[in-house]
């Protein structure tokens, strides 16, 4: 077993079924303490199913998960209730509460599990969304008001309200255009950053795994395989090599590439000699 030092998640032997339905055979995974980790596998290969296995919300049929020195497996759900104040959640499409107006969904978590006084859930609330980058000007409007980037950031906001160990973001750029979508991966580089969070996506952006994920796990045939991008685009799995070696993924990493290049200074023109 991993040393609890080095990570802050880990999966063992898990199995999910739904009747005769095989979605997960004895699945390993380790998350890494401070780790970007992306999820990625086909439609239907159980991602979700993981993810709220993970979280306590879907007993598996068999298998741990182990967060520290508990097994979320045999946890009861007031125990699990206790553990999300370390866990931070981001659904896809945001879920913020409609009738809350941005500032109202941050506080809410705060108020409900700390004692704290409403001046003190405030101040805290702002800081919160000043940091995934809103401004004052924002924080009181409702969600109807709100672009689906800005919803994503409140939902951000929301999700590191009280400080999590971890986080985990369920298809975080989904909707949102390519200008917000890079925006959105700027913004979980530097929460990584700042907060030294574990953070864990599922996607199907590959532009956000090239651009923050350390790590890819990728659910293939009922189990999991976790590499890096490099690694993976050399493997022989055919859907793995289709997905890897693709055309959007070759341009994700050429953008990277681009970005991540010094500004040098432009070649002398070159003139022939006499």
């Amino acid at each position: 077993m991993s040393n609890a030092k080095d990570t802050i998640i880990e999966v063992r032997g898990l199995t999910n079924k739904f009747g005769s339905h095989t979605v997960h055979d004895s699945m390993d995974l380790d998350v890494k303490r401070g780790e970007i980790l992306g999820i990625v596998g086909a439609s239907g290969s159980g991602k979700s199913v993981l993810l709220r296995s993970m979280l306590g919300l879907h007993p598996p049929t068999s298998g741990q998960i182990l967060f520290g020195d508990k097994d979320i497996t045999r946890l009861s759900k007031k125990e699990i209730l206790a553990l999300h104040d370390k866990w931070g959640v981001l659904f896809q499409g945001g879920a913020l509460f409609s009738g809350l107006s941005v500032l109202e969904n941050v506080q809410l978590g705060m108020l409900e599990n700390y004692d704290l006084p409403l001046p003190d859930a405030t101040k805290l609330a702002i800081n919160k969304l000043k940091l995934v980058g809103y401004k004052q000007e924002d924080i009181h409007k409702n969600p109807s008001e709100l672009s689906g980037g800005m919803i994503k950031r409140a939902a951000l906001a929301r999700a590191i309200a009280l400080d999590p160990e971890i986080l985990f973001l369920d298809e975080p750029t989904a909707g949102l255009d390519p200008l917000s979508a890079d925006g959105f991966d700027d913004l979980v580089l530097e929460l990584r950053q700042h907060l030294g969070t574990s953070i864990v996506i599922i996607t199907h952006d590959l532009d956000t795994l090239v651009k923050v994920c350390d790590r890819v796990a990728v659910i293939i045939d009922k189990k999991i395989i976790v590499d890096t991008i490099a690694n993976f685009r050399k493997h022989e799995h055919p859907w793995i090599q289709k997905y890897f070696n693709g055309n959007r993924m070759r341009a994700a990493l050429s953008l990277k590439e681009n970005v991540s290049a010094p500004e040098g200074k432009p070649d002398k023109p070159k003139t022939k000699e006499s």
